[in-house]
């Protein structure tokens, strides 16, 4: 006898213990578990599934405790094992809105079951699982909706109230292996590659991004796939921790010749370099280092490459203290006077430099005016008596 005060149709009601009574829920409950997956057109499959759930789901708020008693756990437990099981090519066909209306209908027939809080964590377990399922596809449809139902779990479980933990979300990763699917060349695709960035971000929230891991993203940078994948680093700059850096940085300084980097290497290693934290590590002046060297060495013959080295060297220090761009305007002084200094990259780097600085610095030349490391300057006071001087200099 379902609840009258959950409804106030009486021929609902009536119609809803009818088709109790004539046995219509264990007829939804025998068809989904002894059916087969068929591919005809009016054989079993997801969409089916999703249909006799909805059916079974959709008054689950007036059915009497006994029938969800006797029923509810029955219908979840077979819905999610169908699911779970579906073979790769139930998948094919089946649009997103079956998947979803399957994980709904379990969720509403939970609500009789358990507590808000838990209920909610079994939906997003079971959402993850479902994303697992599909990012094993090999149909690039159903990988695309699991990247994609993957990274809503990672971003509400940070925005909003966690029904777990960020650590028990990595290492269920682990154990699932999605790391591989995702991050090993051989396994993932450019598609999945590109929605990676929510992935990478709870790694390095939970500071869980191991040498291992590391070094299997980076092996996308040797693929087609590199400037997905330098976009993402960039993206993730400012989260990276230093040991993070100081292997990028070796990456691309060391096991890579200067000729053979792109300008997808070169444009994350200054973003990465332009904010890092000051925290007492020089990452930044190993950055402006490796483009000063490529500037300055007579054998780099790109003149592509000298520009935009140039270009990113200026954008490193340029909110450097006017006290540290001294040092280096004298030490690019007294390397022009070596007679194995290219002339004109030099010269166009100390021109560039000048101009930065009286770019940022109008009034540098005013007394009192001085520059600190962020770049905010104190210019001197405007009184009555200074603005009177300078008209009267202006008057002569």
């Amino acid at each position: 006898m379902p609840r009258p005060r959950r409804c106030t149709s009486s021929e609902y009601l009536r119609l809803l213990n009818l088709f109790c009574d004539r046995g219509g829920l264990d007829l939804v409950l025998s068809i989904i578990e002894k059916e087969e997956p068929s591919d005809k057109p009016n054989g079993f499959n997801l969409w089916v599934l999703a249909i006799l759930l909805s059916l079974a789901s959709l008054p689950a708020q007036v059915y009497h405790k006994q029938v969800i008693a006797d029923y509810a756990p029955k219908l979840i437990e077979c819905g999610r094992n169908r699911l779970l099981q579906a073979p790769d090519r139930a998948l094919r066909d089946v649009r997103r809105e079956a998947i979803e209306g399957i994980v709904k209908a379990v969720d509403s027939l939970g609500r009789r079951l358990a507590d808000r809080a838990e209920r909610d964590k079994q939906t997003e377990l079971l959402k993850l699982e479902v994303a697992l399922l599909c990012l094993k596809s090999s149909y690039m449809e159903r990988r695309i909706q699991g990247i994609r139902d993957l990274n809503i779990v990672i971003r509400n479980n940070r925005i909003y109230t966690s029904k777990f933990s960020g650590k028990y979300l990595v290492d269920w990763m682990l154990e699932k292996g999605v790391f591989g699917i995702l991050f090993d060349a051989k396994k993932t695709h450019l598609q999945l590659v590109q929605r990676c960035e929510e992935v990478l971000r709870l790694l390095l929230q939970e500071d869980a991004l191991s040498p291992e891991l590391l070094q299997e993203f980076w092996s996308l940078t040797k693929t087609d796939m590199r400037t997905e994948a330098y976009k993402i680093i960039q993206a993730c700059s400012l989260s990276l921790r230093q040991q993070h850096l100081d292997f990028v940085f070796e990456q691309m300084s060391q096991h890579t010749a200067r000729d053979k980097l792109d300008m997808e290497e070169f444009n994350c290693l200054s973003e990465l370099g332009k904010y890092a934290k000051h925290d007492g590590s020089n990452f930044q002046e190993r950055v402006a280092q490796f483009f000063w060297d490529i500037v300055l060495d007579a054998d780099t013959k790109n003149l592509e490459l000298i520009n935009s080295c140039t270009q990113k060297y200026r954008d490193m220090v340029r909110y450097w203290s006017i006290e540290k761009k001294q040092g280096l305007l004298q030490r690019l002084v007294k390397a022009m006077l070596a007679p194995e200094t290219p002339t004109l990259p030099s010269l166009k780097l100390l021109k560039g430099l000048i101009k930065d600085q009286n770019d940022r610095s109008p009034y540098s030349h005013s007394q009192g005016n001085t520059y600190v490391a962020s770049g905010v300057g104190t210019y001197p006071p405007t009184s009555s008596t200074n603005t009177g001087a300078l008209r009267s200099r202006n008057g002569q």
